[in-house]
């Protein structure tokens, strides 16, 4: 990208020429501007081709920050506000030696008043590795409190009021750093579109923001060598084709470096900030040959295995490089296991998903992937990736020799958090049917657990939120066991059979208003109909998927009202 700044606008290029402030590659300093000046900048990018964006930040501060008491202020924002360039400071205090032996030569410093909000420094567009030093006090008594890379985050006990000061420097002796920085309020982990976020449990990973402890953005070793691997830590490579992992502890100029760098890496070609802390994963999800069918795939132990019949979220964040080759693709999901899914092919994993998205995500801003899972097992293990066949996706973005270009994303803030009150959830509990489940879904209505003791759920589609209806349960013989009237129903609504004594076949059927009568079809437990139940984006069901419900539908639409609960 060039820069060119001018003192005032003429219309023929002679005036122009006259009024030249300067121009520059990629930062371009002023001086000597007084108040009322009006600059205009000519920006534009030297390469060819209409896939080049470019941006610019115009920075104006008065003072010197050589120094705490020169201290240039920083405001809590969601992108960069301040550019910097350490050229010609001086050093203030020694050394953090934060992670590696460092030269404080050239530090500037910076300052904002904390807000009580979770909060990160960022420092992007480096050009050479940086320390970040975080201090209370003041200045000429300033105690340190924390340190990091380009990325620091900010102690979740700063006293809202209070003043706080930031050093930035490079860490290599005469060696200038220049780039921008900003104060970024951090997002919730997680905050998700498919259900309010107050009603969830703890998070069951124990690395959710796929952040580096000890080992920084490790290399592991291709093929088989390489499974059981760390990515970071709590998440291995399990897949035969290699994930990748990036964090702000990586060097300036690597491929693994977050935010990331602008042409250095195969992957990163335009800069992608992690949505919380400093790390996150990314993966190809399709090659340049569709017959090598290379997908990658993250994989994490849960920290407690999910209990059958209860619900759970299930929330994760891509951002997508789609442009100058890549490409957006459709199919990611989750795929739910008891103990490790190891695979030692580069291949689509072939499992069924429990949850699925057909949208393309076609967006470098984090989308969320989110559902909602009821486990028919303990299961204790999550892998994140796409999960069609190479056929059932579709792609948008650039192609290249006829062929469809890879697909690279990026992947952080993955949860999976049980639901403590269903009435949070906002969108369907939507089955994605499979050879396991497919004696249990029928019209609008799902019950689990079945075989029940004293209390089922049942699992109700979109369209009936909020009606008004009664719910009853019949035994063998017709006679009405159970009846109540509910205001209100939620996507899974709670069924109390404390009330029936007997062992035996029920059957449970909803009535509402103006609406013909829905009846959950629930067997005898020799057919064990439900399973698990999961909520997907709102798109087509792929046509494997698809094939199945309709058969199973077809079936079970075929029976009478008499499908039973099997009480025990």
């Amino acid at each position: 990208m060039r820069i060119e700044a001018y003192l005032g606008y003429s219309s023929d290029s002679l005036g122009l020429d006259a009024s030249v402030l300067g121009c520059a590659a990629t930062t371009l300093p002023l001086a000597g501007l007084v108040v009322g000046d009006t600059v205009y900048f000519r920006v534009y990018s030297t390469a060819q081709g209409i896939n080049n964006v470019c941006a610019f930040l115009v920075n104006v501060r008065s003072g010197d920050n050589d120094e705490a008491g020169g201290a240039q202020i920083m405001e809590y924002s969601t992108d960069y506000t301040v550019t910097f360039n350490t050229a010609g400071a001086t050093q203030s205090l020694p050394g953090a030696d934060c992670t590696v032996d460092d030269f404080a030569d050239d530090d500037i410093w910076f300052t904002f008043i904390a807000t009580g909000q979770r909060a990160r420094i960022v420092a992007s567009n480096e050009s050479a590795d940086l320390a970040l030093e975080l201090f209370s006090g003041t200045p000429g008594n300033l105690i340190s409190i924390a340190c990091s890379e380009n990325i620091l985050e900010l102690p979740t006990d700063l006293t809202m009021g209070q003043t706080y000061y930031a050093r930035l420097y490079s860490t290599k002796n005469a060696t200038p750093g220049s780039g921008r920085l900003g104060l970024f309020i951090s997002p919730s982990i997680t905050a998700n579109s498919c259900m309010d976020e107050t009603c969830l449990g703890p998070v069951l990973l124990a690395n959710p923001s796929i952040e580096q402890g000890a080992t920084c953005a490790p290399t592991f070793p291709l093929g088989d060598v390489g499974l059981n691997t760390f990515m970071a830590p709590d998440w291995l490579r399990q897949h035969r084709a290699t994930c990748d992992s990036y964090s702000s502890c990586a060097d300036f100029n690597s491929h693994e470096n977050v935010p990331a760098i602008d042409g250095i890496g195969y992957s990163t070609e335009r800069r992608i900030l992690a949505r919380n802390g400093e790390g996150m994963a990314g993966i190809y999800t399709i090659t340049n040959d569709q017959q090598t069918d290379w997908h990658e795939y993250i994989q994490a132990p849960l920290t407690a295995p999910l209990v059958p019949g209860e619900p759970y979220l299930v929330s994760y964040y891509v951002s997508n490089l789609a442009y100058n080759g890549r490409v957006s693709m459709n199919g990611f999901g989750a795929l739910f296991t008891t103990g490790q899914h190891v695979q030692t092919d580069y291949r689509t994993i072939t499992l069924p998903p429990q949850l699925i998205d057909m949208r393309v995500i076609a967006s470098e801003e984090w989308v969320n992937i989110c559902g909602i899972v009821v486990p028919d097992e303990p299961w204790d293990h999550i892998t994140i990736g796409t999960f069609l066949n190479y056929d059932q996706y579709s792609f948008l973005g650039d192609a290249y020799n006829g062929f469809i270009g890879s697909g690279y994303y990026f992947i952080d803030d993955v949860v999976v958090a049980h639901v403590s009150d269903p009435s949070c959830i906002t969108t369907a509990v939507e089955e994605l049917p499979n050879d396991r489940d497919a004696q249990g879904a029928s019209g609008d209505l799902r019950i689990y657990p079945n075989p029940a003791n004293d209390r089922v759920n049942i699992v109700c589609d979109a369209g009936l939120f909020g009606k008004t209806g009664v719910i009853e349960v019949f035994d063998i013989t017709g006679k009405r066991v159970h009846a109540e009237q509910v205001n209100s129903l939620m996507a899974v609504q709670p069924l109390e059979l404390s009330s029936i004594q007997q062992e035996g076949l029920y059957l449970v059927m909803l009535r509402l208003e103006g609406r013909r009568a829905k009846v959950c079809p629930l067997g005898h437990s020799a057919l064990n109909l439900f399973h698990s139940t999961t909520h997907g984006i709102q798109h087509d069901t792929p046509p494997q998927y698809r094939a199945r419900r309709s058969a199973v539908r077809r079936v079970l639409l075929k029976r009478t009202e008499s499908e039973h609960l099997v009480l025990r």
